[in-house]
C-alpha cells in the first residue's frame, strides 16, 4: 500500500508540473522513434501504449481512449505513422483530439490523478465508442514503426456498487465498490449532486485508491437536508504483456448508474 501511496504522489506531482490547463505535450512521428536492443538482445519499439475503456452503465457503452508515448517520457505524444497504426475490434482508428468541458485536450495519458487515471494536457490520441459492455472482450492490434505487429485484449469485469439510501451530515457517507475478477491498481471516486434552491449544482465528493470511498462530515455540510444523486466510479489500472514493444498498460473504468439518496 505504501509503494501505492507513493506512486499516486508521483502521479499527481508530475501532474500538476505539467499543468491542467491544456499545456503543450510534444507529439513525435513513430517513424522518428528508433528501436534499440537491449542487454538480452531483445528489440523495442521504444514506443509504449496505454489503453484507458470506460464503460457507463447508464449508456450501455463504453469510451475507449488510447495514447501512444515515447518510451522514457512522460509528456511525449506519439503518432502513428504508416506502417504504423491501430485498430480497435477490427476497424482502424485515426488519430484525434478528445476535448474537456473546461476547453482542455484529454490525452489518455492514464495518471491515477482525475476521475480516475486522468490528467489534462495536449497530445494525440485514438478515440472511439465500442458497443457491448461487461464481458465483452475488445481486441487491439498496433502495428509499430517497424511493421511488427502486437495484440492487447481486455475485458471489463462485472461491478457492483453498495450505497446507503440515506446519508446523515454529521456521520459522513461510505460507498463500497468492487470488481468480480481482474487485478491490478484500484481506485474510486463518489460524488454526491444536489440542486439549491436558487438552482445552482452543488457537490460533494471523495475518492480513493481502494474500493471503499467516504465522503466526510465536511463535505457533506456542502449539501441541504432532502433528495440528492449518487455518481460512483470504479476504475482498475492493469499492466498488460509488452515483450518486443515499449510498457503497455491498461484502465478500466466502471461508472455505475446514478443512485438516488436523501440526505438528513
Amino acid at each position: 500500500m505504501k509503494s501505492l501511496n507513493l506512486f499516486f504522489q508521483a502521479a499527481l506531482t508530475l501532474t500538476l508540473a505539467a499543468g491542467l490547463s491544456a499545456c503543450g505535450m510534444d507529439t513525435e512521428d513513430s517513424n522518428t522513434i528508433a528501436p534499440t536492443m537491449n542487454q538480452n538482445g531483445q528489440m523495442s519499439n521504444n514506443i509504449d501504449r496505454n489503453y484507458s475503456i470506460t464503460f457507463s452503465e447508464a449508456d450501455g457503452q463504453s469510451s475507449f481512449v488510447s495514447t501512444f508515448t515515447k518510451s522514457g517520457t512522460w509528456l511525449s505524444t506519439v503518432r502513428l505513422v504508416p506502417p504504423a497504426r491501430l485498430t480497435v475490434n477490427g476497424v482502424a482508428l485515426s488519430d484525434s483530439q478528445l476535448m474537456s468541458r473546461e476547453g482542455a485536450v484529454t490525452a489518455g495519458v492514464l495518471l491515477p490523478v482525475l476521475s480516475p487515471f486522468f490528467f489534462l494536457a495536449s497530445g494525440t490520441h485514438y478515440h472511439t465508442r465500442l458497443a457491448g459492455g461487461i464481458g465483452q472482450v475488445h481486441e487491439m492490434n498496433w502495428t509499430d514503426q517497424t511493421g511488427k505487429t502486437f495484440t492487447d485484449r481486455l475485458q471489463l469485469p462485472p461491478a457492483r456498487v453498495q450505497a446507503p439510501a440515506t446519508a446523515f451530515r454529521q456521520s459522513g457517507f461510505t460507498v463500497q465498490m468492487y470488481f468480480s475478477g481482474g487485478n491490478g491498481e484500484t481506485s474510486s471516486s463518489v460524488r454526491i449532486e444536489q440542486r439549491a434552491a436558487d438552482g445552482r449544482l452543488v457537490m460533494a465528493s471523495a475518492s480513493s485508491n481502494g474500493g471503499v470511498v467516504t465522503i466526510a462530515p465536511v463535505e457533506l455540510a456542502k449539501l441541504s437536508p432532502g433528495a440528492a444523486t449518487v455518481h460512483a466510479e470504479a476504475g482498475q489500472r492493469q499492466k498488460l504483456n509488452s515483450a518486443g514493444s515499449g510498457d503497455a498498460t491498461a484502465t478500466l473504468t466502471y461508472k455505475f448508474r446514478p443512485l438516488g439518496l436523501v440526505i438528513h
